[in-house]
């Protein structure tokens, strides 16, 4: 049975956000069908592009043209996404937001969006183009030295979500119970460097000079998860960029992302994802006609 995980309002969003180029060529015909276990932000970067979009029984048809940013509500329904581009290839770029950073919490914890919020067709948006531009040089790569620029665009973004949907903001200014910014890119740095083997509290709380159960209270605030989910998180993440860019057999990605076995890695990566490996890796290859 699917199960959310429990994900807080963060410092650092874009750690667990799953960024992806999705090419479709003129005259071909992209479906893409999963379950919409995160918010989907889309911003078409090349040509316009026309969606059909069924969801719970409903159809809406439209034109994303370029460099307008959409938003599809993460409520765990069914999708259908048909994209038909005209004369010119389609290059869109998607991120998929996790729920809890955006819902969790109630009006006096400053919950950013309520479960029910639909979202927003394409529109033309300064601020969230400029976020997607910048999150799209780091999203689905390791850690790195542009982490510092996503790290400020992906909050940036969680504000004007905030705001488009009227909500109150959340309080994402940095304290002594988080990490600082250059603490918490060394950690990930780590993580993503040793993803194929088993990762140890003990090991990551030594590299930053905490005992365990210190560091572990403190990543909980930083990252708004567990160590342990975090890790899997970013296992998924770095995986699905690995099936998107090559055709290496899934039980080899499952085995070098130190999945158990290849039926694990699918389970998992469907209930966070809401698709199969094989789907995902189907439906977001480059589409040709």
């Amino acid at each position: 049975m699917f199960r959310m995980d429990r994900i807080q309002p963060s410092l650092f969003p874009h750690y667990l956000w799953l960024g992806y180029l999705h090419t479709v060529e003129p005259a071909a015909t992209a479906v893409v069908e999963q379950r919409a276990t995160h918010y989907t932000l889309a911003c078409e970067m090349n040509a316009p592009v026309g969606i059909r979009w069924i969801r719970k029984g409903h159809e809406t048809a439209f034109q994303h043209a370029p460099h307008q940013v959409a938003c599809y509500p993460g409520d765990n329904s069914m999708n259908v996404i048909i994209a038909k581009p005209a004369a010119n290839p389609s290059r869109v770029f998607v991120i998929k937001v996790p729920p809890g950073q955006l819902s969790n919490g109630d009006e006096r914890n400053g919950r950013v969006l309520s479960s029910e919020w639909e979202g927003f067709l394409p529109r033309n948006d300064s601020v969230l183009l400029e976020c997607m531009r910048r999150l799209q040089r780091t999203l689905g790569q390791r850690a790195g030295k542009d982490d510092l620029d996503a790290g400020t665009a992906a909050r940036q973004m969680v504000l004007r979500l905030a705001e488009i949907a009227g909500r109150k903001p959340p309080e994402l200014l940095g304290d002594k119970s988080v990490f600082a910014a250059p603490i918490m890119r060394l950690i990930v740095e780590f993580i993503d460097t040793h993803l194929a083997r088993q990762i140890h509290l003990k090991e990551l709380s030594s590299l930053v000079g905490y005992a365990p159960s210190h560091f572990a209270r403190k990543f909980l605030c930083s990252a708004g998860l567990s160590v342990g989910r975090f890790i899997y998180r970013r296992r998924l993440l770095m995986a699905a960029a690995v099936i998107q860019g090559d055709l290496a057999p899934l039980s080899e990605v499952a085995i070098d992302f130190g999945f158990s076995s290849q039926s694990h890695f699918t389970r998992m990566f469907s209930d966070i994802f809401g698709i199969t490996p094989a789907k995902f890796r189907r439906q977001f290859q480059p589409m040709m006609a």
